[in-house]
Parts: C-alpha cells; sequence; structure tokens
C-alpha cells in the first residue's frame, strides 16, 4: 500500500507504506522527542538512499563481488573505533591491496579510505545527536585520533565544526518544540 504526500500546488507525491510510517512517526514524535524523531527520519533517509541506488546488477567488471561487499560493509561498520588499513580490507575479501582498490572504488564510487571517512562523519553525526558523550569520547567512537582530528574531518564533509553542528542542532530541535 501506498501514501499520498499532497504538496500545496504539485501533483501528489506517493509514498511506500514504510517510508510514510516513518515520516509519519517523526511528525508524532518531534515535539516530545526531537531524537527519537530524528532517529525515524535518519532511517528514512536511509530508506530513500537504498530506494535511490539502482537494482542489483551482477558486478561490474573489476567491482566487488556482492559477499565481498557485504563483508567489507559490515567490518568497516563494526570497527570504526579502529585503524582500518586498506590492506586488512583487502586482506579481508582475499584480494591484493591494488586490485581492491580499484574493485572498492568500482564498486562503492569511493576510495576506501574515503568510504572509512564517510562512515565515521556518519557516526559521529549520529553520535551527536542521540547521545551526551563529549566530542573527545565522539572523536575515539568514531576513529579518530582526537578531538582536533575529528573536527577537520567533520568541517571537511559538513562545513562546520561538530561543536557548531551541535548546537544547530539543539537550537532547531528547540525550536521544534515550542
Amino acid at each position: 500500500m501506498s501514501h499520498s504526500l499532497a504538496p500545496a500546488a504539485a501533483n501528489p507525491i506517493i509514498l511506500p507504506e514504510p517510508l510514510a510510517r516513518l515520516l509519519e512517526e517523526a511528525g508524532k514524535t518531534v515535539d516530545r522527542d526531537s531524537e527519537a524523531a530524528w532517529l525515524f527520519l535518519d532511517q528514512a533517509a536511509a530508506m530513500l538512499r537504498r530506494s535511490a541506488e539502482p537494482a542489483p546488477q551482477p558486478p561490474a567488471a573489476g567491482g566487488l563481488a556482492p559477499w565481498q561487499i557485504q563483508r567489507v560493509r559490515r567490518h568497516v561498520e563494526e570497527n570504526l573505533e579502529h585503524s582500518l588499513p586498506v590492506e586488512e580490507l583487502a586482506a579481508l575479501v582475499r584480494l591484493s591491496r591494488r586490485h581492491f582498490d580499484r574493485a572498492f572504488s568500482q564498486s562503492f564510487g569511493l576510495s576506501p579510505h574515503a568510504y572509512v571517512t564517510e562512515r565515521r562523519i556518519a557516526r559521529a553525526r549520529h553520535l551527536i545527536l542521540t547521545t551526551e558523550l563529549s566530542l573527545s569520547e565522539i572523536a575515539l567512537e568514531c576513529g579518530a585520533a582526537d578531538q582536533a582530528h575529528l573536527t577537520r574531518l567533520f568541517r571537511r564533509a559538513v562545513g562546520v565544526s561538530p561543536g557548531r553542528w551541535r548546537r544547530e542542532q539543539a537550537g532547531a530541535a528547540a525550536m521544534a518544540g515550542l
């Protein structure tokens, strides 16, 4: 089943049921629990990203096989707080570093290093929104050497420092609660 979302002066947008439910829950909870609302919105965004990806195809010539992609993704997510050398990721899927670099970039559209950095920033954003951890603690949870390292990575990716981003998000949540 699909839900229709009708913008003011446009054709209705048809949303898949699970996406509509997530957005509806975010809307219901934003006034009483902004963290929960953000989690619903994060899940909806992830669902949209997945749906925007092309249908699974056989691996492109030179790309990673589906089992290799799954293994690398899982390993990265489970070990973001640790060093993740490319050699370790290559060994995980039984490829040489050079071949892994090419195949990974073909499959993910990013270098292994850029992908790991992207995932670390995503985790940092999540922790900033959902915990009271200090930025130093978040840096360590995300595999950054220290808070300054996290700040450089975060500013490069998001455009503002993690401290400023936290304040902006808290301000937006407070405004939504009015």
